[in-house]
């Protein structure tokens, strides 16, 4: 494994029709592209396909550095591939459709044959050149994120803002991606910290307001930054518009005194007489 680099085990290589597995060292031996000759060679392998700082891969020539005229026995042409990738690689900048999606890397590997030959001189000599294609598709191995509480009203009245708080965490100590509240009435917020994302451990807050009475079931989704997602609900009782909460006050009062033919300026001053007379009869002076 390469410094500051995860060995990538299990990932899936693709390479000239055939199917291979990473082992748990992140290596995988693939058969080198242009051989059909029963020789040893020393091969000369480039990849290419990867980004660098990003995606790193380290290509190991299976070869005989002692090759000579007399012994050739051997059957060379593989090819041993080691992917270390750092975990960042796996982020995504957008949403994901619920989980994590594999990373996919083009792989070209260019390889160059040589034999031990005399032929005037010792040397190695070229004999065969190949050229392969495929590619690489790695699963990072990854925790979702915790949703340690989802709090809120679960009794409310219609018209009314709500606030509810949900704390995540993830165990992987990767950035949690995004926040998605479902309000069950056919809206939704999405909270990515304006495309910042948040840290791993992250608290959000939202309000929301019911139109109309009913049960609703919140539902909250918590995203991390590998595209893997956990999920809470809550669910909330919405009762029709009333006289609790200092919003609703007001409502019927004016609605009753609108069909009643009162302005609300006329309406104030009866409200402010009923006030001054209760409190003169509170005091023990009626007038």
């Amino acid at each position: 494994m390469l410094a500051g680099n995860e060995a990538v085990e299990n990932a899936r290589v693709e390479f000239n029709g055939h199917v291979y597995e990473t082992g748990s060292d992140g290596t995988v031996i693939i058969n080198a592209p242009g051989v059909e000759q029963n020789e040893e060679f020393f091969i000369i392998a480039t990849a290419s396909g990867f980004k660098e700082g990003k995606t790193i891969v380290t290509v190991l020539s299976d070869y005989d550095d002692e090759a000579d005229t007399t012994d050739e026995t051997g059957k060379t042409g593989n090819l041993t591939l080691e992917f270390s990738i750092p975990r960042w690689q796996f982020y995504r900048h957008l949403p994901s459709p619920g989980s994590q999606q594999p990373l996919i890397v083009d792989l070209t590997l260019s390889c160059i044959y040589y034999v031990w030959e005399y032929k005037g001189y010792p040397h190695w000599g070229e004999v065969s050149y190949g050229v392969g294609s495929g590619r690489l598709e790695i699963l990072c191995e990854n925790k979702p994120p915790e949703i340690i509480s989802f709090t809120g009203k679960t009794k409310g009245r219609a018209g009314v803002a709500y606030e509810y708080t949900v704390h995540a965490v993830d165990p992987d100590n990767d950035p949690i991606h995004l926040f998605d509240f479902f309000w069950g009435d056919g809206r939704f917020d999405t909270d990515n910290n304006n495309s910042r994302g948040f840290p791993p451990d992250a608290i959000v807050k939202k309000k929301h307001r019911w139109k109309a009475k009913g049960v609703y079931t919140i539902e909250v989704y918590v995203e991390d930054a590998l595209g893997d997602r956990s999920y809470a609900s809550l669910e909330v009782e919405i009762k029709r518009r009333g006289l609790t909460g200092k919003q609703d006050i007001p409502f019927y009062v004016l609605k009753i005194l609108d069909k009643l033919g009162i302005s609300k300026v006329r309406w104030m001053y009866i409200f402010i007489e009923i006030i001054k007379r209760c409190m003169m009869i509170k005091d023990g002076f009626p007038s």
